[in-house]
């Protein structure tokens, strides 16, 4: 199961959709840049990520995000930031070609989880990705930049849990596959219970209970 993220400077933040799953918004920069809590009350219903962009109030290690591009904090800066990060799971942004730098920069600190936001202008889902380093794995893609004249870029989240800490998966007694989160439901038409949940992998998972068992797991 995807959601779908917005991200916008301070300037722009009226221009960005309502009911978006995430909201990700600077915590430094120039007043034009950096969010204040009245921007973030704007979205009281989506999960708030906050990015560390390097300039005015920075550094902030309790930001989720280092905003590794031309103008804000280079891969070779990464390290020391992921070293006094505080967020449950401080992720690298990072636009395509420095990703494998700036992985590798934050594979040296034991806080870095392996979480990447990746810009990709026009990534569909389904098509391949640049590969990174072992440890790591992409969270979010922002294929959507400039949305309305320039004001926000939108993003795919394909992490379920992101910026929280991952779910432990679990199982079910007498249910096929491992989870990481489910509900118990019942077909009110066939009278007949089913489970709706996500697997390990992400995706959103089904199964039925038909002549005594439950049925295998399949996607939808």
């Amino acid at each position: 199961m995807t959601r779908t993220m917005g991200d916008a400077t301070h300037a722009d933040v009226a221009s960005l959709p309502a009911g978006l799953d995430v909201v990700a918004g600077y915590d430094t920069g120039s007043p034009d840049i950096d969010w204040t809590a009245a921007d973030f009350a704007r979205f009281p219903n989506s999960v708030h990520v906050t990015i560390d962009q390097a300039f005015t109030g920075a550094p902030r290690y309790d930001s989720n995000i280092v905003d590794v591009e031309t103008g804000a904090y280079t891969p070779a800066q990464v390290t020391n930031w992921m070293n006094h990060a505080t967020a449950a799971r401080p992720a690298v942004y990072v636009n395509r070609g420095n990703e494998q730098a700036a992985c590798t920069d934050a594979l040296a600190s034991p806080n870095f989880k392996g979480d990447v936001w990746l810009s990709y202008p026009d990534w569909q889902p389904g098509q391949p990705l640049p590969p990174l380093p072992a440890g790591c794995r992409y969270v979010a893609i922002q294929n959507q930049l400039g949305v309305s004249n320039g004001a926000y870029d939108l993003s795919v989240v394909l992490d379920p849990t992101w910026p929280e800490e991952a779910a432990m998966p679990y199982t079910i007694p007498g249910v096929p596959g491992d989870w990481t989160r489910h509900e118990e439901l019942i077909d009110k038409k066939a009278g007949v219970p089913f489970i709706v949940g996500n697997g390990t992998d992400g995706t959103v998972w089904m199964t039925k209970f038909v002549a005594g068992a439950w049925t295998p797991v399949v996607q939808i």
